[in-house]
């Protein structure tokens, strides 16, 4: 599994695994989310290092080319923050173990994750990824609700990038070809409206 996938595809499986425990409340609100995620790869931080590389990028082509660039990358300024709409059958999901389980086992195919332990509104979670073209490693993390307008999480992760070095991003150089890796990776996320506009919901 590629790196990016498995970062989104993991911090999001907490969300998904929180219904596991029916002790894990309360349960968040339907509509629009603001995501802000920070991933640090070996102390070095992810999204930093895409915004240089982007702003190197661009430094080298022509004023006009990059305008057009600059409105087709990156739209929202910052690779961390991202607008999630989440519809009323995916809050309800959050309570619905089975319903859950199918989600991470279909968006997770290369990782096997399980509960750890649960207290009050945190749940704790551990697993591992068996990817062959990215992270391949052992990770656990946490998620906690703080109320139904704020979620956190947080997971660290211990492997080896299954990649070649000469396809990976610059960034990345460094730690591909079974490169020993620490992931961390932290995300807060907070409701902002009950109307997604024209944002697309998650089901």
């Amino acid at each position: 599994m590629k790196l990016h996938t498995c970062l989104a595809l993991a911090a999001t499986s907490f969300y998904l695994a929180a219904a596991q425990a029916d002790s894990i409340s309360p349960e968040p609100e339907s509509g629009l989310w603001r995501r802000e995620s920070t991933t640090l790869v070996n102390g070095q931080d992810m999204q930093l290092a895409i915004r240089n590389a982007q702003q190197q990028m661009l430094e080298t082509l022509p004023p006009e080319q990059r305008e057009m660039m600059e409105s087709m990358m990156n739209p929202g300024g910052d690779p961390g923050v991202e607008m999630e709409c989440i519809s009323p059958q995916m809050a309800k999901d959050l309570t619905n173990p089975d319903a859950l389980l199918k989600r991470i086992s279909e968006d997770m195919p290369d990782c096997s994750m399980a509960i750890n332990k649960v207290s009050g509104s945190t749940l704790a979670i551990a697993g591992s990824c068996a990817g062959n073209e990215g992270y391949a490693g052992e990770m656990q993390g946490e998620l906690t609700i703080v109320s139904r307008r704020e979620m956190r999480s947080r997971f660290v992760g211990n492997g080896t990038m299954q990649m070649d070095a000469s396809e990976a991003p610059p960034a990345m150089q460094g730690m591909a070809g079974s490169q020993p890796v620490t992931i961390e990776h932290t995300e807060v996320s907070t409701w902002l409206s009950d109307d997604c506009a024209d944002l697309e919901a998650d089901q």
